[in-house]
């Protein structure tokens, strides 16, 4: 459904929790949810990625978020200019080393020199 009507990241875990029937604190999804529907805004860039060690491509946030339930598979969504696509993909650090330090002070440099 529309993330936005989610005013709290425990009302997001507690709907996941509801979804798949357990108590998992849902950390990942919650926050990447909750960053998606309330923090991202026009201007910033992101980055798709495939798993934990692969950078697809860069781009820069054009809309807000919206919900379109008539797009069955992905009613969540922002507008995106992709700018860089990475000709044979990117390989980034670990996970085990993206949890001690933010992502910003990793990637952001060395993801941008890339693209």
């Amino acid at each position: 459904g529309d993330y936005r009507k989610y005013k709290t990241k425990d009302q997001v875990r507690s709907k996941l929790q509801s979804l798949y029937s357990d108590d998992s604190s849902h950390k990942n999804q919650v926050h990447a949810i909750w960053q998606f529907a309330h923090e991202l805004k026009p201007g910033d860039i992101v980055f798709a990625k495939r798993g934990n060690s692969q950078i697809l491509g860069r781009g820069i946030v054009l809309s807000d978020y919206e919900y379109d339930d008539s797009l069955a598979d992905y009613p969540n969504i922002r507008k995106i200019e992709w700018t860089h696509k990475a000709g044979n993909t990117r390989r980034i650090l670990r996970q085990k080393f993206l949890r001690m330090l933010p992502l910003g002070q990793i990637l952001s440099n060395k993801l941008n020199q890339w693209f």
